[in-house]
């Protein structure tokens, strides 16, 4: 099931300068997220990898319909 991580630190969106990731960034991220259909959005998530390393994603989400 493919997914979407977004991971930025606070300022201006990196990928593509359109987000400020300030104060209410991640209120924004996630609404810009349910407008493109994203579903099952979930903040700070943490991966860790098989070598122990910790990932900590803003988002993850999925799209449905897509495999």
């Amino acid at each position: 099931m493919p997914v979407l991580v977004h991971n930025t630190p606070i300022g201006i969106c990196p990928a593509d300068g359109s987000t400020d990731h300030g104060k209410l960034g991640a209120f924004v991220m996630e609404k810009d997220l349910k407008a493109k259909g994203f579903v099952d959005i979930v903040d700070e998530v943490t991966f860790n990898a098989s070598d122990g390393t910790e990932f900590r994603a803003d988002f993850v989400a999925r799209k449905p319909g897509q495999a």
